[in-house]
């Protein structure tokens, strides 16, 4: 079951976003699809509907994130949590990959985020070559 979200509140959550996935951060127009409001922690969790705990995602990696918030970090063998876009900085868990087409995580945050969402997926990879030839990608 969906949690409702009031309209100013949604919003709010898509403006600070700049229409982007704040996991792997496709742009919203060049996809064709509305992005979905993410409950980082999730409510079953005991995540609350608040903007503090909302962020933008792609079907892709909402689906894939699902109600998780920690995975196992294949590189060290730990649990650790995964990204969280409120409390961290895309910039120093993630980089692309030379051609703009992929995403490495660079701590275990940013491995087990990019392992658990399946953010380098065959079809994602597919269209970030398109957007990149195009001169749209990677977003600014």
């Amino acid at each position: 079951m969906s949690a409702y979200i009031p309209t100013a509140l949604r919003e709010l959550v898509r403006h600070r976003a700049r229409q982007q996935c704040e996991y792997c951060r496709s742009v919203e127009w060049l996809t064709g699809q509305r992005y979905e409001i993410d409950h980082i922690l999730p409510r079953q969790l005991g995540g609350e509907t608040i903007a503090e705990n909302l962020c933008l995602a792609c079907s892709s990696c909402n689906r894939y994130k699902q109600a998780h918030v920690k995975a196992v970090d294949l590189e060290s063998g730990e649990t650790v949590s995964l990204y969280n876009p409120r409390l961290q900085r895309w910039h120093n868990r993630f980089i692309w990959n030379v051609g703009a087409t992929e995403i490495f995580g660079i701590t275990p945050i940013g491995r087990v985020t990019v392992e658990a969402l399946l953010m380098n997926n065959l079809l994602v990879v597919a269209a970030r070559s398109f957007w990149t030839s195009t001169g749209q990608h990677p977003p600014k």
